[in-house]
Order: C-alpha cells, then sequence, then structure tokens
C-alpha cells in the first residue's frame, strides 16, 4: 500500500535488498508503474550478486555498498523502507534527513536491544 501511494516521479529507498523480498512487495505494490524509481541498497557483496530468477523492471536500481553512505548522496526519497542495520540503527538521522516532506519511512525488525553493548550501562 505505501509503494502504490508514491506519487509519479516519486523515489523510493530500500535500505538491505538481503533476498529481493522487500523489493519484490515494492514492485508488486507499484504494480509495474515506470513512473517512480526504486533504489535499493544492499551492503554485503555475495548476497547482492546471489542470482535471482526473477528479471527485474529497469526503474529498480541495485545498489551495493554502506546504507548509510549511499542514502546521504542518493537525495531525498518519497518512501524508504529501512531494514538493515545501516539506517535504522546506525545513521537514522541521515535516514529521516532524506525523507521529502510528507514522505513516509518504514523501520522493520526495530530491536535496539539487539545492538546494544552488553558492557554498555
Amino acid at each position: 500500500m505505501l509503494a502504490a501511494a508514491v506519487r509519479p516521479g516519486g523515489r523510493v529507498l530500500e535500505l538491505g535488498t538481503g533476498a529481493r523480498v522487500g523489493t519484490a512487495w515494492i514492485s508488486y505494490g507499484l504494480a509495474h508503474r515506470s513512473n517512480v524509481e526504486v533504489v535499493t541498497v544492499e551492503l554485503d557483496r555475495t548476497t547482492a550478486d546471489y542470482p535471482s530468477t526473477s528479471s527485474w523492471p529497469s526503474w529498480i536500481n541495485f545498489a551495493v555498498g554502506d546504507a548509510v553512505e549511499i542514502t546521504r548522496r542518493a537525495g531525498t526519497f518519497d518512501l524508504i523502507f529501512a531494514d538493515a542495520p545501516g539506517g535504522k540503527c546506525d545513521g537514522l538521522d541521515i535516514t529521516i534527513a532524506a525523507l521529502k516532506p510528507g514522505a513516509h519511512l518504514l523501520v522493520d525488525d526495530m530491536s535496539p536491544e539487539n545492538f546494544v553493548d552488553a558492557e554498555t550501562p
């Protein structure tokens, strides 16, 4: 639903491509609209290079690298789906700054206790 609501000419950012499940849901939500750009970012080269049996629309751009650094220079977005530590646990402020006015931020699997050092008071 959130992807379907992105305006024509809009942009979507996915942080944490992984197995491309989120990318598939975003694509499905856009109903093959070619008037929205999707950028999806994966840190791990092996995961990013994992063969896919699906062909992806040309308006989906796969990037490999640090989510925070890519978000910092990628412009602004109408929808951001943050599903990687970079962009939600580290650099959340940068992710928020990349939202256009009125945009939506979806943060998945937010479990800060999983990322806290046991020795931190």
